[in-house]
């Protein structure tokens, strides 16, 4: 049990990152766990039972524990999701940071230079800090708290859109939100009354031009083909049209896939089309202009 316990302990300031400067990354680190202390468990009994070397020191302890296991790095999500998890806030970065560049074709401005105004729809994003729901006259209504790290925003959630968003909304999840926004004199801030909650992929279907990849000649070649198609087949049943963009010596094509082949472009999908690709810069969500989901086609 003591045992559990001191793995557990380990664990977790693996995921905090307070052993950070101990190995090449925090997923290796955990998945080294469990061998480094069956290393150190051996050695401890070995001292107790009196097992010294010919010159009256300790035992040689394993060479294992100079070894790395091997394992998959963790994503961004998955490095902060640790952080929360052991010290109850993000301490190496911010979870919307990642998507605080497609989030400007998106939203009708940042919480932080967001305005009331009563006469228009407009659009935000933000992560969920908080949540509470409360029965109304006209049913249950949820009262949100956004946060996009330039600055927060309570959000009324009515009855009649709650029925319809109620599964979409949870603390630590980012999500767009539609509105008209007022005044709050208690706060001295904003406050928006919603319209519409959606997860980030329905704003992306809604809003996005286009996804382009851009396969570069030297890569063609060892089935990627065969790749791209078994990366886009399960995510096939969305409205996202999907071009290829060939780059070769000098010369470049653009195809545009059939309508069979639109996506949902989720974060799983453009993860894997990364990986396949080779770079980021290879996968692009297209939008339709700065700040409206409208840019280059």
């Amino acid at each position: 049990a003591a045992a559990n316990g001191h793995a557990a302990s380990c664990a977790a300031l693996v995921r905090a990152g307070a052993l950070d400067e101990l190995g090449p990354s925090r997923a290796v680190l955990a998945a080294t766990v469990a061998a480094a202390m069956r290393v150190a468990e051996q050695h401890a009994r070995d001292v107790r039972a009196g097992q010294n070397d010919m010159f009256g020191g300790a035992t040689h302890v394993s060479s294992a524990t100079n070894e790395f296991a091997q394992a998959r790095e963790w994503t961004d999500d998955e490095r902060l999701a640790g952080e929360k998890e052991t010290l109850g806030v993000y301490f190496s970065g911010h979870p919307i940071e990642r998507y605080e560049a497609e989030l400007k074709h998106l939203v009708s401005a940042s919480l932080g230079r967001l305005r009331a105004d009563t006469d228009r729809t407009q659009r935000v994003a933000g992560l969920v800090s908080a949540v509470r729901s409360v029965n109304s006259r006209k049913g249950r209504m949820a009262i949100l708290t956004l946060d996009d790290r330039s600055g927060r925003l309570e959000v009324v959630v009515y009855s009649d859109v709650f029925e319809r968003c109620r599964h979409l909304i949870a603390k630590d999840r980012l999500l767009v939100v539609s509105g008209s926004v007022k005044d709050d004199e208690f706060s001295g801030g904003c406050t928006m009354l919603a319209e519409m909650v959606e997860e980030l992929v329905d704003a992306r279907e809604s809003l996005a031009n286009h996804l382009l990849l851009d396969v570069r000649a030297s890569a063609a070649r060892n089935g990627l083909v065969a790749q791209l198609r078994e990366v886009l087949e399960p995510f096939r049943d969305g409205a996202t049209p999907v071009y290829v963009r060939y780059l070769g010596d000098g010369v470049t094509g653009r195809i545009r896939l059939g309508a069979n082949w639109q996506v949902r472009p989720s974060d799983d999908l453009l993860l894997r089309l990364r990986e396949v690709l080779g770079s980021e810069e290879y996968v692009q969500l297209k939008y339709l202009g700065p700040g409206n989901g409208l840019g280059d086609r």
